[in-house]
């Protein structure tokens, strides 16, 4: 659904405004029908919905020569999809990976089936020792990360595993197995948006031939509710049974410095997934709040050279954040397990000036067709370069972009 109102003053009261006087103002909702999404138990989700609201003004001379219009506008999405880049599909890898585990260990297993029973070299299945750490103690954290492990799988809600198509049976000997998963169907992590901005147009034609437009604008864009209520919480107690049980200590093999349950979680999920949820209601990257377009066309009505048209624009783009210094939980970035991103030390790239221009010619051909011609030069004195997009945590440049070079182009236009 969308209304417009729009008023002109100037017409109301002719008399009483020396200039032309309108007001508007805009609203709209709507809603996107999309295939069913669901969440990490299959729950449904929400379909995306909409809303944007913007008025203002605009004030112009009674002869049209000049005008300055300004409005206001925010647009509201509500669970769309996320552009997050985390590895969502690890929730389900986890648990089958260190199911695997966890079976050799509790049945002495060196393959993930029944028949690999004591086959081989104990060590396979056997904790080996940490640097000061015997032979028992390796053996009694083994069967503690075990007893650990188990009680993170019975906690976590039966919809999960049904959801990810993970069977993990009763959990004995005669259900081991080489376990996979699936990721749900329709699997979506939602997020809301919000993106709020003025624009200001001015025109100007001082003089006979001469249209100056300028335009600047500012943007701003956030994200927030990041995940649904089933995934965050699924999220924070698997977190937190990780590094509060056992259960985060369980090998994925018998050596002694194999990753961790925790560590692997860390580093294929959550350290990502902090990324994400640290930029809500912060400002999103790679978007420029303040742009600015200027524009000035002359069209040459008298002498030899009426007909032609010349033009010359001007394009400013402000810098952008194209990353963050980072937060760990070590005071050795190296050892840290955990980072979230630091919202007040960004990274910026350069702001970005290009110079436009053009020189045209139109002539009547027969009563009917009109010819015109125009030479365009786009980004002049711009050569190969390149712009950076991302960087590293430290600061160092990740990925760059191509730089538009100078480009020239020539067209023909025949109207009738």
């Amino acid at each position: 659904s969308s209304y417009s109102l729009v008023a002109h003053l100037h017409q109301l009261f002719p008399r009483q405004l020396p200039l032309q006087v309108s007001l508007f103002y805009n609203k709209s909702s709507n809603f996107q029908p999309m295939a069913a999404r669901v969440g990490p138990l299959n729950n449904p989700l929400s379909m995306p919905t909409g809303t944007t609201e913007d008025y203002g003004v605009r004030l112009g001379t009674k002869d049209g020569k000049y005008s300055f219009k300004i409005n206001k506008y925010v647009t509201n999405v509500k669970d769309s999809n996320g552009t997050h880049g985390f590895n969502s599909f690890y929730m389900g890898m986890l648990f089958t990976d260190y199911q695997k585990a966890r079976n050799k260990y509790k049945y002495e297993l060196s393959g993930n089936t029944p028949d690999s029973y004591h086959v081989g070299d104990p060590s396979n299945w056997l904790y080996q020792p940490k640097t000061g750490q015997t032979e028992a103690q390796a053996i009694s954290a083994m069967q503690a990360d075990v007893s650990g492990w188990d009680s993170l799988i019975k906690s976590m809600p039966a919809d999960f595993f049904s959801a990810w198509k993970i069977d993990l049976g009763s959990g004995t000997l005669a259900d081991a197995k080489n376990y996979s998963y699936q990721t749900p169907t329709g699997f979506t992590i939602p997020e809301d948006n919000v993106s709020r901005g003025y624009e200001a147009e001015l025109f100007a034609q001082p003089i006979r031939g001469l249209r100056l437009s300028a335009n600047v604008s500012k943007a701003e864009a956030t994200r927030d509710n990041i995940g649904d209520l089933a995934f965050n919480t699924l999220v924070a107690q698997i977190n937190t049974a990780l590094n509060t049980t056992a259960a985060g200590s369980l090998r994925s093999s018998s050596s002694s410095t194999a990753a961790t349950a925790l560590e692997s979680w860390n580093a294929n999920f959550y350290a990502s997934w902090l990324s994400v949820k640290g930029q809500e209601r912060a400002a999103v990257g790679e978007m420029r709040k303040w742009r600015v377009n200027l524009i000035a066309n002359y069209d040459i009505s008298r002498g030899f050279l009426k007909g032609c048209n010349l033009g010359l624009g001007y394009r400013w783009q402000d810098k952008v954040v194209i990353g963050y210094k980072y937060l760990y939980n070590d005071p050795i970035p190296q050892k840290a397990t955990t980072a979230v991103p630091d919202m007040g030390n960004p990274y910026y790239g350069p702001a970005e000036t290009n110079i436009d221009a053009w020189l045209g010619y139109s002539h009547k051909v027969g009563k009917r067709l009109n010819w015109r011609t125009q030479l365009n030069v786009r980004n002049i004195g711009k050569h190969n370069s390149l712009i950076p997009i991302t960087t590293q945590p430290d600061g160092t440049v990740a990925a760059w972009r191509i730089a538009a070079p100078m480009l020239w182009s020539l067209t023909n236009t025949l109207e009738f």
